[in-house]
């Protein structure tokens, strides 16, 4: 038996797919959807990724459910992955908004200019969280290069 015959094909659902895997499981039962998907989709579908698949579903019609939403949940959005941003969502888009009109008018943004902008910028707004004054963040080179890579 070849080695490719063995692994298992890795299958990435798009979130309408998810929503319409998560909405029959709810209604059939996970081993009765994978079993049903699996010949949908042509691949083997296991039990526990449609279990997870549809715990994330009810999870999302709780929410609407929550907030008086007749709407049925249409699509599941993917997970953010990777480790959370520093300075916030918030902060770090006005800081990108920030080096991104500098650009704009003609100036060069390094990753010194990256550092002193958000300084300037968490200063202005919460620099109770600046590692100067106490607080968790502390700004330096290595954030500043991954700032600029993610704006590219």
């Amino acid at each position: 038996m070849a080695m490719a015959d063995m692994l298992p094909i890795v299958c990435r659902y798009s979130p309408k797919d998810q929503a319409d895997i998560g909405r029959y499981a709810r209604l059939h039962g996970s081993s009765a959807a994978a079993t049903y998907l699996s010949r949908k989709f042509g691949n083997k579908v296991s039990v526990n990724t449609v279990h997870s698949i549809k715990n994330v579903y009810e999870e999302e019609a709780k929410t609407k459910l929550e907030a008086d939403s007749d709407d049925e949940v249409k699509v599941i959005p993917f997970k953010k992955r990777g480790q959370p941003l520093l300075l916030g969502e918030e902060l770090d888009t006005k800081v990108q908004l920030y080096l991104k009109k500098v650009r704009e008018g003609g100036g060069i943004v390094t990753a010194r200019i990256a550092m002193g902008a958000a300084r300037g910028i968490l200063r202005s707004c919460d620099h109770f969280r600046l590692a100067e004054f106490g607080g968790p963040v502390e700004l330096n080179p290595h954030w500043a290069y991954q700032l600029l890579d993610r704006m590219h």
